[in-house]
């Protein structure tokens, strides 16, 4: 679980929700990639299971986004405000439209499936 939630700390994708696009949360105490890198190791030597291979792999993959410090896109004091009404946050009217339109776009791709099956 602690590497799914190190994993969350990086740069906010457009394939990611879009409330955790509005959030953009950051690694306080962010440690050096070198730090990262040298406990990354120590946990596959401990256990390197396939899901903990996937999970050290991604984090290595992203460590520069994970690690990249910077003001979070919304305060923690702050999330629940952002699950009630995300609108009001920064970035989040364009974010909120994309994620409208790739929806609809579902959605209607989904009819169109289904008138073509009944």
């Amino acid at each position: 679980m602690a590497l799914d939630t190190l994993l969350a700390y990086r740069k906010p994708a457009v394939n990611m929700s879009p409330l955790e696009q509005i959030a953009a949360p950051v690694l306080p105490q962010a440690p050096a990639r070198a730090e990262l890198d040298a406990a990354l190791a120590a946990c596959m030597a401990e256990s390197a299971t396939p899901r903990i291979q996937t999970a050290v792999n991604a984090i290595a993959k992203h460590g520069d986004e994970i690690l990249r410090g910077g003001p979070r896109g919304v305060a923690v004091a702050d999330l629940p405000r952002l699950y009630l009404d995300p609108a009001p946050f920064k970035d989040a009217p364009a974010i909120l439209q994309q994620h409208e339109t790739v929806a609809a776009g579902m959605r209607q791709n989904l009819q169109n499936l289904l008138k073509g099956i009944l």
